[in-house]
């Protein structure tokens, strides 16, 4: 999960691939999405609005990359519960963890990534990718998808307050909440499985 890149004026590394800009593995780089729309809040199951692909897609394609502005887990912080105390109503969530204490919100600034909702049977992740040396947010297809299927990945948010946090996604392994994890009800850890690190996590926040 590590992109190509030629040394240019725009860092000082040297080049990590003698193939130059016909190299496929620039897909970030060079915004090589896929074909995708904005599903309408009717047709998501009370869910808000969605994104649904518009070309068949295969396992491992990349979906487009999720932006935003990138902040401290202390400004994420500030920014949820500024959002809870002027928008109780609204659990709607756009941050994602990127890891070293850095999140992306792209709930004022974002593209149409920040559309895509959750489902406890997701047939997207959230992948990390270092491109330059910087990190950068993938959804990627978790398995071959028909056109006109709505796009969705697991949140597994971490949230103490995952009643809060209603899922609609009507899997037959919903689990009721967008919390995952040792967050989301009758979770019991076993005993060598290792804590899991939110900061170094791609999860929603």
């Amino acid at each position: 999960q590590v992109e190509c890149f030629d040394n240019d004026a725009s860092t000082s590394s040297d080049s990590n691939c003698p193939l130059g800009p016909g190299c496929g593995n620039r897909r970030l780089q060079n915004q090589q999405w896929a074909c995708v729309d904005l599903l309408e809040p009717k047709n998501t199951g009370g869910k808000g609005w969605g994104l649904v692909a518009t070309a068949g897609l295969r396992r491992g394609d990349l979906v487009i990359e999720y932006v935003g502005e990138v902040i401290t887990t202390s400004n994420n912080n500030r920014r949820l519960v500024d959002h809870r105390r002027k928008r109780p109503d609204d659990a709607s969530m756009y941050s994602v963890a990127m890891g070293g204490g850095l999140f992306v919100d792209a709930r004022h600034k974002g593209n149409l990534a920040r559309f895509v909702n959750h489902s406890c049977d997701p047939n997207c992740v959230l992948h990390k990718w270092d491109v330059m040396g910087l990190t950068r947010i993938a959804v990627v297809a978790l398995k071959d998808i028909q056109s006109g299927t709505e796009l969705c990945v697991d949140y597994q948010l971490s949230t103490n307050e995952a009643g809060y946090f209603e899922c609609y996604c009507c899997a037959r392994q919903c689990r009721g909440t967008l919390a995952g994890g040792d967050h989301a009800p009758g979770y019991k850890k076993e005993p060598d499985q290792p804590s899991r690190d939110s900061d170094d996590s791609s999860d929603f926040e």
